[in-house]
């Protein structure tokens, strides 16, 4: 297994299919391509801010099908979240912009290793940005 002196990559995944997330689960731990990661799940947007403060995560992957959640959850961050992925059935989503990856949402378990490998990637990208920001 590919070790690494960086700490794991915190990923929060708001979605009301806990079973999908269960799943997730055990297909990063037994990805070993996948850089270090944490898994971490919230029920809906109002658990999701709940854990934000404690859990400060790297990167939020959230279900796109749940609209008023999805609203109501980008709405209420503050200024420097993280990188924000959402899964979309659609091809193009109108919440995509330059702060919101969309990718189309694929249960195979190659698409759930596609989602893991960029929200890893987008995490250590921010976390970099983070800890350069702090130094200078």
């Amino acid at each position: 297994m590919l070790q690494r002196d960086v700490p794991p990559t915190k990923i929060l995944f708001i979605e009301h299919d806990e079973a999908a997330f269960q799943i997730r689960q055990c297909i990063a731990r037994a990805l070993l391509s996948l850089p270090p990661v944490e898994l971490y799940h919230a029920r809906d947007a109002t658990e999701a801010l709940s854990m934000l403060e404690s859990l400060n995560p790297d990167v939020i992957v959230i279900d796109g099908e749940e609209t008023e959640e999805r609203e109501l959850f980008i709405d209420s961050l503050s200024l420097n979240h993280p990188p924000i992925v959402v899964q979309t059935e659609a091809q193009a989503s109108s919440v995509c912009d330059s702060e919101i990856t969309c990718i189309q949402k694929n249960d195979s378990l190659e698409g759930i290793h596609q989602t893991l490998t960029l929200a890893a990637a987008l995490g250590e990208k921010f976390t970099g940005a983070r800890v350069s920001g702090a130094l200078h």
